[in-house]
């Protein structure tokens, strides 16, 4: 039997004043919910401290052969801070001298990258052990008495 057209269109409104369904599937809603509560992610940027390098003159240092051994990966972002005058090198097997060293004063901080791949004319290893990882070296040469140069391992693109 065919309705009338006024009693289809009072069939359509009331089907449109109905709720919405409710999601009965509880995989959805335990997806939802941890979608919600999902612990922030932690930001990969800035700086976290490796280790010091104390040099005194006339003696280099390196991380590997400091006061307490600290490994830098190969490829690795640096930022050195001294808190007096230095020569400091990266990437190099030859002892860091005023002429083959970058002066670095006690108000600077240096971002640099290490490699572990020697540069030419290195006549040592630019690699050691340590903790049995191998690491890059940073070598610490002070300009005049102690200098005590903080590494920081970068995070980040920043």
């Amino acid at each position: 039997m065919k309705l009338h057209p006024f009693e289809e269109l009072a069939r359509a409104v009331e089907r449109d004043r109905r709720p919405p369904r409710r999601i009965t599937s509880w995989p959805l809603a335990v997806l939802g919910l941890l979608l919600i509560f999902q612990p922030a992610l932690k930001a990969h940027a800035g700086d976290n401290f490796l280790g010091t390098i104390t040099s005194t003159s006339p003696t280099e240092q390196t991380n590997a052969n400091t006061a307490t051994p600290f490994a830098i990966g190969l490829s690795a972002k640096l930022t050195i801070s001294c808190d007096a005058a230095a020569w400091i090198a990266t990437d190099t097997g030859t002892t860091v001298t005023s002429a083959n060293g970058l002066p670095l004063s006690s108000t600077e901080k240096w971002q640099t990258s290490v490699t572990g791949m020697c540069q030419t004319g290195s006549s040592g290893s630019c690699t050691a052990t340590i903790s049995g990882k191998t690491s890059a070296l940073v070598r610490v040469l002070s300009q005049s008495g102690t200098a005590n140069c903080k590494v920081f391992f970068r995070n980040g693109t920043e």
